[in-house]
């Protein structure tokens, strides 16, 4: 099962994490419910979507017994955390990428959550084994995608941002099935969640963020149609986005229903299945309609009208989830 580059960096460190560690359930694990929101500025054009993983960032929500938070940190606390975690699981951090030298910074903004996993420290050296998805591939790493590199690299941004994932596995006994029912129960909600018009603008959530994304797409000023800002959201930073965190989310989800009721004797299964993925199949195309738009091979109001079809596809899926999930719960 393919998982990396599917995940926010998060949900991927704790992946590689429980990986390392030998839990069984990493996979169900970093399983999120389905979920959606935009941030759409129209003036600013800094636009933001995230499907409900990316959302649940300051407040990670894991499965099978996993517990965490985050606490703010020093530079000087976190070489006594790894001197004393490493011994007994992999390291978690969040800090500020616009201060990483090696990232590529034309896709990174200031203050936007970014996660390292530590696996290792050398203290003579003051470097550290780490795995960072946002590294360019011109590093000089092995085929896992772990690196070292020493920790000077990060002392601006630690100044800056420096937040540990204190995390802790339960020992207690746990269902699978009957978490993952209450996961698919909280993606309908999530879908059909709204927010008040006058906060519209900022943030929206569920179906009513798709269609508010297409609205804003359709009064798309056309003075900003071939500015480089336009043309760099639409080929590059909405194409990530939707493919990481909206369609990583989807994806993730997806296979966790294949998996959790294979061979299963419940009602509806072919039919959600089919659901999400008709679901997904219309991210992929949305996410190369953005960038033939970007590359003016596109108009806006066909972006704006494929925007509408996914709200209509998503509201079905959030319908065949609910019936399912009804059906089948006991």
């Amino acid at each position: 099962m393919i998982i990396k580059n599917r995940l926010s960096c998060l949900y991927e460190s704790m992946y590689i994490a429980l990986k390392i560690i030998n839990f069984d359930y990493y996979f169900e694990a970093i399983t999120s419910p389905l979920g959606f929101a935009i941030e759409a500025n129209i003036k600013s054009r800094g636009w933001i979507l995230c499907g409900q993983s990316d959302l649940d960032y300051f407040e990670p929500k894991f499965n099978m017994g996993i517990k965490s938070e985050w606490e703010i940190i020093k530079s000087i606390d976190l070489k006594k955390i790894l001197r004393t975690e490493l011994k007994l699981k992999p390291v978690i951090i969040d800090t500020e990428p616009l201060f990483i030298d090696y990232y590529h910074h034309i896709g990174v903004g200031i203050g936007m959550p970014h996660t390292i996993t530590i696996l290792d420290y050398n203290e003579t050296q003051n470097s550290v084994l780490i795995y960072d998805k946002l590294s360019p591939n011109t590093m000089d790493k092995n085929k896992e995608g772990f690196f070292w590199i020493s920790l000077e690299v990060f002392n601006k941004a630690f100044e800056n941002r420096l937040y540990f994932l204190k995390y802790q596995l339960s020992s207690t006994d746990l269902n699978w099935e009957k978490e993952f029912f209450e996961l698919i129960k909280q993606s309908y909600i999530n879908m059909r969640k709204t927010v008040s018009r006058e906060f519209i603008n900022m943030q929206a959530l569920g179906i009513e963020g798709i269609k508010t994304f297409s609205e804003t797409i359709r009064y798309f000023d056309p003075n900003y149609y071939d500015d480089s800002l336009t043309i760099w959201l639409f080929t590059n930073r909405i194409p990530i986005y939707i493919a990481q965190s909206v369609l990583g989310n989807r994806y993730i989800f997806t296979k966790a229903f294949e998996k959790t009721f294979h061979n299963r004797q419940f009602n509806f299964i072919d039919e959600t299945i089919l659901a999400l993925k008709e679901v997904m199949q219309k991210w992929v195309n949305l996410r190369k309609t953005f960038i033939k738009t970007g590359n003016g091979e596109l108009n806006f109001e066909n972006l704006a009208d494929e925007l509408l079809e996914i709200a209509y596809t998503e509201e079905k899926l959030s319908f065949t989830l609910e019936n399912f999930y009804m059906s089948n719960c006991k």
